[in-house]
Parts: C-alpha cells; structure tokens; sequence
C-alpha cells in the first residue's frame, strides 16, 4: 500500500477549534455563547425529460442557504433583532461569520465562511424557567441571502 495516499489523521478537523461572530446594526459580537453551529446550501432540481434517453436528466434550478444554532442564553442580541421586527415590521438582517483552524492540521491553514444579509426563522427564547435547572439554552434558525469564503483550507497533497 502506497501511505503517501493515505489520509492524514491530524486532517480530521476538530470542530471545537471554531469561532462565531455576528455582526448586528453594524456592531460585531463574538458569540462565545455559541454551542454548536451549522450551515448547509441546499441544491434544489427539477427533473429534465430527454428524447431517445431512458435515465431522466435532472437540473440545478436554485439554491437555499440555511443555518441552525445552539446558544446559551448569555445574551438577548437576537431578542433585540425580534424586538425590532415586532415594532417596526421589519426584520434586521445580519451577517455570520465561522472559521475553522484545527492546529493538528496547521498546514491545511484555516476556513472561513461569511453568511450574509442573514434573517431568523422560527422561534427564538425569549424567557425560560426550570424547577430542575440546567442550562438555559436556545436554538435558533435561519436562512441567509448570499456567502463568501474569505478563507480556504488548502487541499492535502494526497488528494
């Protein structure tokens, strides 16, 4: 077996190695509160009927930018953007930033995503109580209008 086409384990990067920041109202945070967060492009298709081929052809027609996070109810920015959107009708956009630089893998370099004209959708926490206690957490979802990827891990010399 050839180990040069092996994958190097240190490039197994460790998603606790991350950083958040949202900028509100042209203010950045860095959301330390943040527990997890994920952001996905979902590919939508539509089916091409051709003639004289039996496989039916499929065509990218759009795409939708999402985001999901867990925070830890150590700050109320997102209740002030709910805040604002049931006063004035108008829900503030705002921008994610997430960036991923596992020191293991050091000379895949870093990753950075930028979220932009970000908007929420479903609930947010707005208060919480708990006989039993723990952590007062909430999860919030979202979509985005565009990304950019300022940053770009380096592909492995293997790949």
């Amino acid at each position: 077996m050839d180990l040069s086409k092996v994958m190097d384990s240190n490039h197994a990067l460790n998603a606790k190695f991350a950083d958040v920041f949202t900028t509100i109202d042209g203010r950045r945070y860095h959301v330390l509160t943040c527990k997890n967060f994920e952001a996905n492009a979902t590919v939508n298709t539509e089916e091409v009927p051709r003639l004289g081929a039996v496989l039916v052809g499929h065509k990218a027609v759009s795409a939708v930018l999402a985001f999901t996070m867990t925070v830890y109810k150590a700050s109320e920015i997102f209740d002030d953007l709910v805040e604002k959107f049931i006063r004035t009708g108008v829900m503030p956009r705002f921008d994610i930033q997430i960036s991923n630089e596992d020191s293991a893998a050091a000379e895949l370099g870093r990753t950075t995503k930028v979220l932009n004209g970000c908007v929420l959708d479903g609930d947010v926490l707005l208060a919480a109580a708990d006989a039993e206690g723990g952590w007062i957490e909430q999860k919030l979802s979202g979509f985005a209008e565009d990304y950019t990827r300022p940053e770009k891990l380096v592909n492995p010399s293997y790949m």
